[in-house]
């Protein structure tokens, strides 16, 4: 590696005793080792505390923030307000780094002279150790993008929106944080963060464990995490659309509206079967969903989207029985 570059891992961390020391110690056993590990304890109250405070009397490359409890993208924000690395990494309390993710990010980030680097990842549901397996979602080849070509994959769903498999010079953040009370903050943010991205690497290599817990804030199906959802889908449009002009293949804008009007059909099936009982919040999505067509209309839809839409609309009920098929067709 030809610079040895400071970095800087930040964790947000809430009542998460049983998977932080993994974590942790992901981040403490990797080959790269100028780093810092800034770990935000974001009011844990059930043993998640202790736990930090250890590895930052075991380790002084541990730097613990406790703080009331404010949320996960304050958490970030605080992390970033006390990095001092010249990279930024992120990692979540219940998730893993391979251990050789920050020496082989930055060694592209080097290589290609990249702002972001991104990496493939493992997900695993299971509330135990996570397994040493590589089942990955498929980025496609290594290769390095610019920003309006990130745009575009994902619009294709072929880039991971999440903050938490990347690498990033310290100049994306400097004017830039996570907004405050919702769940998703990290891909509300993704354009943002791309917006400020030259030369963005793409990298063909699993380097980070991802754990699906369905206790976990992300992966409940509450009204509210549908809605900020929806949210951060909108921005996707929105942003999309500001910055048309930008783009060589203007199909991106199309693609991403008929993205925007298959996944809310989805959600809406999904919400259905997850909280039968809850008709309130089903009448509120289905409103949203009528409120999204008279805005964009279905004129990128195909005919099965469509047809998904009007079942929305005039049979909801009896509808929402067919989501496996809707899912099987159309994968969110």
């Amino acid at each position: 590696m030809s610079k040895q570059l400071p970095v800087s891992v930040i964790v947000p961390v809430f009542n998460v005793k049983d998977y932080v020391a993994e974590a942790l110690e992901s981040v403490l056993s990797q080959t790269y080792t100028n780093l810092e590990l800034i770990v935000v304890d974001d009011g844990s109250t059930d043993g998640s505390r202790e736990i930090c405070d250890d590895f930052a009397s075991r380790d002084p490359r541990v730097k613990v923030i406790h703080q009331d409890n404010s949320g996960i993208s304050t958490a970030r924000n605080t992390g970033l307000d006390h990095a001092h690395g010249e990279v930024i990494a992120f990692l979540d309390p219940d998730d893993a780094f391979c251990e050789d993710m920050i020496e082989t990010l930055l060694e592209t980030m080097q290589k290609d002279r990249s702002d972001i680097v991104m990496c493939k990842f493992s997900w695993h549901d299971t509330d135990s150790s996570l397994p040493k397996g590589r089942k990955a979602r498929d980025l496609g080849k290594s290769t390095v993008i610019t920003k309006t070509g990130a745009f575009g994959k994902i619009a294709e769903e072929k880039i991971e929106t999440a903050v938490w498999n990347k690498l990033y010079r310290r100049k994306i953040f400097e004017d830039l944080r996570f907004p405050d009370g919702y769940v998703f903050e990290g891909r509300y943010t993704v354009f943002d963060i791309f917006e400020r991205a030259e030369r963005i690497s793409v990298l063909d290599e699993v380097l980070v464990r991802h754990r699906r817990r369905q206790g976990s804030i992300c992966h409940s199906y509450s009204l509210k995490n549908v809605l900020d959802r929806e949210y951060v889908q909108d921005h996707y449009v929105e942003f999309i659309k500001q910055h048309a002009e930008s783009f060589e293949d203007r199909s991106v804008i199309k693609r991403m509206i008929r993205l925007r009007m298959r996944s809310m059909v989805a959600v809406y099936f999904q919400y259905c079967r997850k909280n039968p009982e809850d008709i309130a919040g089903q009448n509120e999505i289905r409103r949203r969903l009528l409120a999204l067509k008279k805005r964009e209309g279905l004129r990128y839809s195909s005919l099965m989207e469509r047809g998904g839409y009007y079942g929305v609309r005039f049979f909801p009920g009896g509808t929402a029985r067919l989501y496996g098929v809707y899912k099987r067709l159309f994968s969110e």
